[in-house]
This record gives C-alpha cells, structure tokens and sequence, in this order.
C-alpha cells in the first residue's frame, strides 16, 4: 500500500490573498480551485495534547498531504466529505524532511 491509497479524503484549499483598503486596514480573501486535493484527516488525540503542552492549542485535526500540494499557512481548507462539509483554517504547516508529506494542524472556523 502506497501513502497516496493513505489520502482517503479531498479538500478544496482557498488561497489567502491580503490588500490594504483607503484606511491601511488588511483585508483578507480567499481563491478557490476548481479541482480538490486529497488529503487525510485525523483527530488531535489527548495524549498528543498531553506530550506536546501548547503545541495543539485549539487545533481540532491534523491533515496530511502530499508532499507536492501547494498550501500555506493562513490559507483555509473546504472539507469534501460527506459527514463534514465544514471551513479549516491553517494554524500550522509542517513539511517531513524527506519531503514525503505535508502535515497541517487545523482550527474549524
């Protein structure tokens, strides 16, 4: 079994882009593609709360990618699924050392 038969899941991933309006305020906004990228989810357990103090704070899933999949962090992700159609916003990347998969720690808006 390959990591790929892995990513069960497909999400769509919204871009952030930032602008200044007349006031010097940011405003935020989201692009969306029209194609999903596959993904697998999985709930942040509480012994990993326990061993990592302050490292998943109000994070609720963890997300993994392929290492090729083009996501930052700010940028927000559109569950697909059929039991969740709920918004995550991109708390935290980690990319693996060798480069084989992306792990996103995610808080549900």
């Amino acid at each position: 079994m390959s990591y790929e038969d892995l990513l069960e899941h497909s999400v769509y991933i919204q871009t952030a882009t930032s602008s200044q309006n007349a006031f010097g305020d940011w405003e935020y906004s989201y692009t969306s593609p029209a194609a999903t990228t596959s993904c697998r989810f999985s709930p942040v357990t509480a012994e990993q709360i326990y061993l990592n103090p302050g490292k998943f704070d109000d994070v609720e899933y963890l997300c993994f990618l392929a290492s090729g999949a083009s996501v930052n962090m700010g940028d927000r992700l559109v569950a697909n699924l059929s039991q969740d159609a709920n918004t995550y916003l991109v708390k935290q990347l980690t990319r693996d050392s060798n480069y084989h998969h992306i792990t996103l720690h995610l808080v549900r808006l």
